[in-house]
């Protein structure tokens, strides 16, 4: 007689339990990112060009990326205590990731900021969303993305006082990067736009997705025993 010996998996198990993991970044110039959790959230500071570690936003721990920060020709900076954004949703309300940042105050290819991201998982989705904004005066232009590591946008628009969020497949080896730079029809006098913060995370597949690969691999499951 043969007996099926079927290996049953909840829905629950197939769809999965576990979030993805966020990084917070404060791109600070002149107020410096509180080291304890701020808002139920911990943020990375980053002010320098140097390679930087970024936290875990739920516990501060290494999330095991690297982000890295470079400027290419003239008026790009990490902004003082003037650049100060009218704040945006939770977690982009919080006083010190919003009162400095980049700044760009010339187009690409003139000048342009350069932010890349290593350590990820190679040929990966990861979700990015960008807050910029600054008090004071702010260019006609608006700021403007571009991918050039990886699958991601290409003349993506950053308004002021928004949240921008886009996509970016990481390449083979793991890496990712964007430039920011002022709009192409901005007036480059000096007022700029600003990068103040920005999160980063790993996309999660849709669940329709996630049960289907399971469905497929609970077939393998299914063994016969006489």
């Amino acid at each position: 007689m043969k007996i099926k010996n079927i290996t049953i998996i909840t829905l629950g198990a197939l769809i999965g339990s576990g979030q993805a993991v966020t990084s917070l970044i404060d791109f600070a110039g002149a107020t410096p990112t509180p080291v304890t959790a701020q808002g139920g959230n911990f943020w990375t500071g980053v002010d320098t060009i140097s390679t930087t570690n970024l936290l875990v936003t739920t516990d501060g721990s290494d999330s095991g990326w690297d982000i890295t920060v470079g400027f290419t020709g003239t008026q790009q900076g990490f902004g003082g205590n003037g650049i100060n954004g009218d704040g945006a949703a939770a977690p982009f309300d919080q006083s010190f990731a919003i009162i400095d940042g980049i700044y760009s105050s010339s187009p690409a290819p003139t000048g342009f900021v350069t932010i890349s991201l290593s350590s990820l998982t190679p040929n990966t989705g990861y979700d990015f969303i960008v807050y910029t904004d600054r008090a004071t005066s702010w260019s006609a232009g608006n700021g403007e993305i571009n991918t050039t590591t990886g699958i991601g946008p290409s003349g993506l628009v950053t308004p002021k006082d928004a949240l921008t969020a886009f996509q970016i497949t990481s390449d083979g080896a793991g890496n990712a990067a964007f430039t920011f730079a002022e709009g192409p029809t901005g007036n480059f006098t000096g007022d700029g736009v600003v990068l103040n913060a920005m999160s980063i995370s790993e996309a999660i597949p849709e669940p329709s997705t996630t049960v289907l690969c399971w469905v497929v691999l609970t077939g393998f499951l299914v063994r016969r025993k006489r």
